[in-house]
Parts: C-alpha cells; sequence; structure tokens
C-alpha cells in the first residue's frame, strides 16, 4: 500500500511491535479499545487485515496521530475500517491536527488500485474538530438506532443516589445476600480460568437468549488475559460463579465490553454488585466516566432497562462516517448501512 505522494508517504509507518504500538497509545490524551494492538489482533483473527499506522508530524517531534486500519477485499472493493477513529497527540498547533491526519490517510489509500470505501467512528467520545474535519474531507454520517449507549458521570463523589429506586433495590438485594461475592481475576492462572468460564458462559447464553454474539469469546480470550488493561471481575454465589464481566480501561473512561451470567446470577442480582464494582473502580482510577456499552431499546429492552437505571447520560455511539473513492460508492454505502441499521 504506497501513496501516490512519496513526501506524504514518508510521514506515515507501519507499527509491527504490539508493545511499542500500545506505549504510543497510552500517551494520547484520548483512547480506546478500539486503537489497542489486542483489538487488532483479534480482528486479525476474524479475518481482517490490519495495520498500526503512526502519522509522524510535518517537522520532527512526536507523531501526529494514530490509527489502526483493517482492510478486506470484496471483488474489485476495498473495504476499510478505522474503528476508535484517527487520535491526535497535540491540539495546540496553528494546523488542524485531524485534517492533517486525515490528509495522510487519504494519501495512503489512494495508491491502493480498485475502487475503496472507508469507515470510521468516533464511538461515544464527543469531539467536534475531529467530526469537522471529517465533513470537510468529505465524509458522510450515518445514524443508526442501534449507536447509543449510556455514558455515567464518574468526575464526582459516586453514590447509589444516583441509580433509579429499583436498581438501588436490586444492588442492596445483591449486598445483603453472604453468599454473594465479587473477586477480581489477577494472577494469568485466575484470568485464563475466568476467560475459560466466560466463554462456556457466553455460549450457553446465546442458546438461552437466542441472540448473536456480539465478539467471539474464544478467539480474543487470551489477548484479554495478556492485556494489563483488561480487568475481568466475577461473581460467586457460595463456590459457583455466576456471572462475569470484562471491562477496558482507556485514557479518559472504562468501557463495559463483555457480560456472561447463568441462571443464578438472575436469581441473587449478581450482575447489580458487578456493575457497581466496576463503576466504583472507575471512579478510584480517575476515569471520567463509565461506558455501558451501548443499547438497543427496541430489540433489546431488558438490556436497555438495566442499563438505564444507572442514571448515566444517554450519548450517541457513533455516527459512523462513510467516505469512498467516488460518490456512488459512498451513497450506496450510506444506503447499505442505513439499511443495516
Amino acid at each position: 500500500m504506497k501513496t501516490t505522494d512519496p513526501a506524504m508517504n514518508e510521514l506515515i509507518s507501519v507499527v509491527d511491535n504490539p508493545g511499542e504500538w500500545d506505549t504510543l497509545v497510552e500517551m494520547l490524551p484520548l483512547s480506546s479499545l478500539f486503537l489497542t494492538a489486542t483489538w487488532g489482533e483479534y480482528k486479525s483473527r476474524k479475518g481482517w487485515n490490519v495495520a498500526r499506522l503512526k502519522i509522524d508530524a510535518a517537522l520532527p517531534g512526536k507523531p501526529a496521530g494514530l490509527l489502526q486500519l483493517q482492510w478486506k477485499q470484496k471483488g474489485l472493493l476495498t473495504l476499510f475500517n478505522v474503528q476508535g477513529g484517527i487520535h491526535v497527540f497535540d491540539t495546540s498547533g496553528k494546523e488542524d491536527p485531524y485534517e492533517y491526519c486525515l490528509n495522510a490517510l487519504k494519501h495512503y489509500l489512494d495508491g491502493k488500485a480498485g475502487f475503496w470505501m472507508l469507515m470510521t467512528s468516533y464511538d461515544a467520545h464527543e469531539l467536534p474538530p475531529a467530526k469537522i474535519a471529517l465533513l470537510k474531507a468529505g465524509f458522510a454520517p450515518v445514524l443508526t438506532s442501534g449507536m447509543f449507549t449510556y455514558l455515567v458521570n464518574c468526575t464526582g463523589e459516586v453514590t447509589e443516589n444516583m441509580l433509579s429506586s429499583n436498581w438501588r433495590h436490586n444492588l442492596k438485594r445483591a449486598q445483603k445476600n453472604t453468599k454473594l461475592v465479587t473477586r477480581w481475576a489477577e494472577t494469568a492462572a485466575d484470568r485464563t480460568a475466568a476467560m475459560q468460564r466466560a466463554s462456556l458462559m457466553y455460549d450457553n447464553l446465546m442458546q438461552r437468549k437466542n441472540f448473536a454474539a456480539g465478539v467471539d469469546v474464544r478467539k480474543i480470550s487470551d489477548l484479554v488475559v495478556r492485556d494489563k488493561n483488561m480487568l475481568i471481575c466475577e461473581a460467586v454465589l457460595d463456590t459457583e460463579v455466576v456471572a462475569i464481566r470484562v471491562v477496558h480501561v482507556a485514557a479518559t473512561h472504562v468501557l463495559d465490553f463483555l457480560a456472561a451470567s447463568n441462571d443464578a446470577a438472575k436469581n441473587c442480582y449478581a450482575n447489580y454488585l458487578l456493575i457497581w464494582a466496576m463503576i466504583g473502580r472507575t471512579r478510584m482510577s480517575g476515569k471520567s466516566y463509565f461506558d455501558a456499552g451501548g443499547i438497543d431499546p427496541c430489540k433489546n429492552a431488558g438490556v436497555f432497562n438495566f442499563k438505564k437505571g444507572l442514571g448515566g447520560n444517554l450519548a450517541v455511539n457513533g455516527p459512523l462516517w462513510v467516505a469512498a473513492s467516488n460518490g456512488i460508492l459512498k451513497k450506496s454505502a450510506q444506503a447499505m448501512l442505513c439499511l443495516l441499521g
């Protein structure tokens, strides 16, 4: 993948070493799970090509920005995806860093033969400069009913008063159950065992509830075990693990990434205890908010009502921004994504 502009091509480099990449990501003022080497490796296992791209500034010094580019070939069309968006290091200069990085990415993609389509999203991050840069670059926003989430503010005091009366009532039920406790998986052995349980529990949950997997737990389990920013918490009733949740800790927030439970968890309100423990961990870590991980009140009212009770702020988990090598492709992509949404 070469650009048509040699000067611009020199500003873009692939970071092959995962440890080096995650060190760069941790230097960013904002980040997300989808920018990490863990997520890139997972998407690679799911059949995507992945390149971790560092965009250097025009003048020597720290990089201008980072993005993780995924792509698949569909006949003559190359489908690109930049999950989590482009994140920049410095917004204090005169030149807009988002425009600069998008221009570099455009040159990178223009070097591809054939037709291409590109999607990107900043999820729940509210970044007006990034959105303006995307509009200037010709990207079109697509928003569907599934692109919403709740964000629980953790910058101030976090108390049970923020919860709905029903949520607070069920949490107290869980807290009063002396047979129910939470535990964090800390050692490699404990984390491995927890993810093995989560995989089996998630499979059983899909069969019971008849829903499609949001993530392939088997393909990501060992990556979660190794990632220090993935926290695993289990709810144990007597000696039985009845619920497991995994969160990802980013620069500004904690994302509720994976949840699995059995029938016993419902009767003892285990997930109320787990979520409350994770919100407490978010506050203790100095993060700004806890991202409940997405809602869909039409297709999954139960999960929606559970997350709504946390007292968070409704936020747009998107939009998905679309660009293409020509106008017809872009309009087709917009229509297709709206239909799928």
